[in-house]
């Protein structure tokens, strides 16, 4: 019988997945880490990482385009305020993306 899995549910699974695999990419680099390393970690199967990802290549692709979208709303994600304050931050910010 196959369940399908609720969205909220089959959403934060796929967060699971790019959170080790960021892990497993940095700690081994890109060409050493393998699909069989990640689900491990997981506490999964192979088979449920190619449920959510075709190839090792799609998911680095989703685990970088993940990052870039955490950086991108850390950076933009200022308060109101007056426009000298405002940029000081944006540039403090951007820097640490930069030297991280």
């Amino acid at each position: 019988m196959n369940v399908v899995m609720p969205r909220a549910q089959r959403d934060l699974r796929r967060e699971a997945i790019l959170s080790i695999a960021l892990q497993v990419f940095m700690e081994e680099g890109y060409a050493a880490a393998s699909m069989s390393t990640i689900a491990a970690r997981l506490g999964g199967s192979k088979g449920t990482l190619y449920n959510y990802f075709r190839s090792k290549a799609e998911l680095f692709v989703a685990v970088i385009q993940s990052q870039c979208d955490i950086h991108q709303n850390q950076i933009f994600d200022i308060p109101d305020q007056d426009l000298r304050r405002f940029l000081s931050q944006l540039a403090g910010r951007f820097a640490r993306l930069m030297m991280s």
